[in-house]
């Protein structure tokens, strides 16, 4: 195979984590794939840990990019991406540290589809979603979104009054409904049946994989494409460690752009590992924490034009800018 996939991961004080996952990458078979390292200021010790363990490994295509502070998640990952867009990666699997991809075939699988699915110029497919499983290994559903009314969603996670006033909307409403309506529940979205006829709402796929039905962001571990670097540079970079899915959400929004899932062997998302609770409960993490949850809430805020206006390559390109 050809089209290289580029890897960013990020490195914060876990350097035994970003060694196991990298080792897990070293394994894999029949793909071109350029891995970059994003270490984000941490302590020289760990840091010349997490140098001697890489080099132990030899892996091929393996640079360490090493940042001067703690730039967070989207930051973090935007400095990965620049690096390897300079070498012309056009899919780019932006993974967490405490990911272990233990089948060979993974990642060839995962650029193949990729590939196939997104091959066509004007293709509106923008992230592409593997599939992630927990050590018990249930399926990682991820972050979704109706794509008729995202930011509404939106709203409800970071305000939940909201939804309970929705929530007696629509008890009013069924209680003033007669016939086939009254007593059913008003859902957000479809729901997908599993072959036993029970209702399952976490995943939708076809064999191979399908554009989802709802934006769809499994923020441990996603592939960008090359129609989100036609609109985007990267990430929005003004959050700290959370909300990057739902900005990344609102981004592709406003773009038109859509989510696709395909089905990979599973990848094992050692979940909550890669930011100790000591590190989040500091006082100078916390700060950037709510200075990211504002400049989220400012985006969410943001119509679709003015997204577009701000961030989107193609209209700067256009515009001459």
């Amino acid at each position: 195979m050809d089209t290289e996939i580029g890897v960013v991961i990020l490195n914060y004080l876990r350097e035994e984590l970003t060694i196991r996952c990298v080792k897990s990458l070293s394994r894999q078979v029949d793909v071109r794939m350029h891995i970059v390292i994003v270490d984000n200021a941490s302590e020289e010790k760990e840091y010349l840990r997490l140098i001697s363990g890489l080099e132990k490994l030899h892996v091929n295509h393996c640079d360490v990019v090493r940042s001067p502070e703690n730039l967070g998640f989207a930051r973090g990952m935007n400095l990965g991406i620049e690096y390897l867009r300079r070498f012309s990666v056009s899919y780019i699997f932006l993974a967490n540290s405490d990911l272990v991809f233990d089948d060979p075939d993974t990642m060839k699988i995962l650029l193949s589809l990729s590939i196939s699915m997104t091959n066509s110029p004007d293709s509106r497919i923008a992230l592409i979603n593997p599939l992630v499983v927990n050590p018990d290994g249930k399926v990682q559903s991820g972050i979704k979104f109706s794509k008729s009314l995202t930011r509404l969603h939106m709203w409800k996670t970071q305000f939940p009054w909201i939804d309970r006033i929705l929530r007696r909307f629509r008890t009013l409403r069924r209680k003033s409904c007669t016939g086939s309506t009254q007593g059913k529940e008003l859902t957000d979205g479809p729901m997908t049946t599993s072959p036993q006829g029970k209702t399952n709402p976490s995943l939708s796929r076809v064999e191979k994989g399908s554009v989802d039905d709802r934006y769809r962001v499994v923020g441990c571990g996603f592939v960008l494409t090359p129609a989100f670097f036609r609109h985007y540079p990267g990430l929005f970079s003004e959050t700290f460690l959370y909300n990057e899915e739902y900005t990344t959400i609102l981004l592709m929004k406003s773009a038109g752009l859509q989510t696709m899932s395909v089905n990979t062997p599973p990848i094992l998302h050692i979940h909550g590992a890669s930011t100790s609770a000591a590190e989040k409960n500091t006082a100078a993490f916390q700060r950037r924490i709510r200075s990211g949850n504002r400049a989220f809430l400012r985006l969410l805020l943001t119509p679709d034009a003015v997204i577009r206006k701000r961030y989107d390559i193609s209209l700067r390109n256009d515009s001459g800018v």
